[in-house]
């Protein structure tokens, strides 16, 4: 059972504790095979191969949320605001647009275009979110032999030089804050000295990752906390499932096999659908 302030109890400084920077790249070898990727074309939308390794019989897209707030008051805690989310063919709806001509939420609403004030939504998709993570995680927990054990992986952007953003959000009454604070920079310090990989080609320049190991669990508690974060890759020691998200792109991609397929479609709430191989 999760509360509005649990954010600031997990683990002792707001990152799950089982959720350990990892230096075993032999994790991610079969992320390195050329076989699994095809040459990245700007101009193709084939995103299996180019985003999400081949090998899957299913891919699925599945839509980052955009957000209507609610509820916020001059005061309010940021966990305190509330706020829904809006799928993408509400968004068209009102835009008066199928979701069969739209690739990304900005052939919806252009990135230029004030959100106008009939909009459905406030704020523009921008992650996954923690609601989406809860929604998917009983689901993998049940496809994977191994729940227990999964590979989370991480661009290696500017948030992971420094600690602001958890210094931020956190609770700065706590007594024992500068004390967080300390071993936030201690675990940067630790995330600095893991080894990083790359797919081959995949993308234009390549991309570095690091490497973590934990729990189908511990990517909800990372995202909904104060860390904010997200997987850029994440799968299960038995692979029964993949799933991607470019940092530059509004939607989240899985691949996984028949049963997967099935678990998933059973998602109510969730806008997925299914995206080709070819």
């Amino acid at each position: 059972m999760t509360t509005p302030t649990d954010i600031f109890d997990i683990g002792p400084f707001g990152w799950p504790p089982n959720l350990v920077p990892s230096a075993d790249l032999h994790a991610t070898e079969w992320l390195q095979d050329p076989a699994r990727w095809k040459r990245w074309d700007a101009g193709k939308m084939a995103l299996p191969g180019r985003v999400i390794p081949l090998g899957y019989t299913h891919y699925f897209r599945i839509n980052h949320p955009a957000w209507k707030t609610v509820l916020s008051k001059p005061g309010m805690k940021w966990y305190e605001v509330i706020e829904r989310r809006v799928s993408w063919k509400e968004v068209a709806a009102w835009g008066g647009k199928s979701l069969e001509d739209v690739a990304f939420f900005t052939d919806i609403v252009p990135d230029a275009a004030m959100i106008p004030a009939d909009a459905p939504f406030d704020q523009r998709p921008y992650r996954l979110s923690p609601e989406v993570f809860h929604l998917l995680e009983p689901a993998l927990a049940a496809l994977t032999a191994t729940p227990y054990s999964t590979w989370v992986s991480f661009w290696d952007g500017g948030r992971w030089n420094n600690a602001n953003l958890p210094a931020i959000l956190d609770d700065r009454t706590r007594p024992d804050y500068p004390q967080r604070q300390q071993q936030r920079q201690a675990l940067l310090q630790q995330i600095q000295t893991v080894p990083r990989w790359a797919p081959p080609g995949w993308a234009p320049g390549g991309r570095p990752y690091w490497l973590a190991h934990g729990p189908v669990g511990a990517v909800y508690d990372l995202a909904r906390g104060i860390y904010k974060a997200e997987p850029n890759f994440w799968w299960p020691d038995d692979r029964a499932w993949c799933l991607s998200t470019e940092i530059d792109f509004d939607f989240t991609l899985i691949g996984t096999n028949e049963e997967g397929a099935r678990r998933l479609l059973a998602i109510s709430d969730l806008e997925i659908y299914a995206v080709n191989a070819d």
